[in-house]
């Protein structure tokens, strides 16, 4: 699995003048890393003391998230079973893998409104993680029940012998053929009924 790593470089006069000199130091000269930009607009942060009260809500959610996001993959790798090699290919984020989303990143602008405040886009995001949990909850519990059905019926279906109807006709047909089917049949307790297609 590929590695990220968020970085948040020192501030030189223009945002693009920090980038380049993280380029230079991580790729031009000793090709440590492949970088991309996580492209995040400027948010209304409010005062230091709206930032600080707001810092341990963000520490919850980013732990809630993280844990939802944790569930989910191990709901995908429980589902897929003999198929886990498959999982990074069915773990999509807005309809794309993961390397892709995060390596293209564009904030929302629609979901998540800049003109909010931190807070409000943090209760955003909560509501909409809080949704995806329940989701998830309802959507295991269907799948464990369904799942508990097949296996019994697999379990009752290993327990009855079944019988295909037209084996059963068949043979009936070739035992109705002989003149000595009635006394057989006596003879093996077969239950011999006659049958005249119409």
């Amino acid at each position: 699995m590929t590695e990220f790593w968020l970085i948040s470089a020192p501030g030189e006069k223009t945002c693009q003048q920090s980038w380049d000199k993280m380029m230079m130091a991580t790729t031009h000269t000793t090709n440590l890393s492949t970088n991309n930009k996580f492209n995040i607009p400027d948010l209304k942060v409010g005062t230091l003391d709206v930032l600080v009260g707001l810092s341990d809500e963000l520490t919850k959610l980013d732990t809630f998230v993280e844990s939802v996001v944790k569930k989910v993959a191990q709901y995908m790798a429980d589902v897929l079973e003999d198929s886990r090699d498959k999982i990074q290919e069915n773990l999509l984020a807005n309809g794309v893998d993961l390397v892709t989303y995060v390596t293209r990143f564009q904030w929302d602008m629609a979901k998540y409104p800049i003109k909010q405040s931190l807070k409000n886009i943090s209760e955003i995001i909560s509501k909409q993680v809080s949704q995806i949990d329940n989701d998830l909850k309802a959507r295991a519990s269907a799948y464990n029940n369904l799942k508990g059905n097949l296996q019994n019926l697999e379990r009752k279906n290993a327990l009855q012998p079944c019988c295909d109807l037209g084996s059963v006709f068949g043979v009936m047909r070739e035992l109705g053929a002989c003149k000595d089917s009635l006394n057989q049949s006596d003879k093996v307790k077969f239950d011999l009924r006659h049958y005249r297609p119409k």
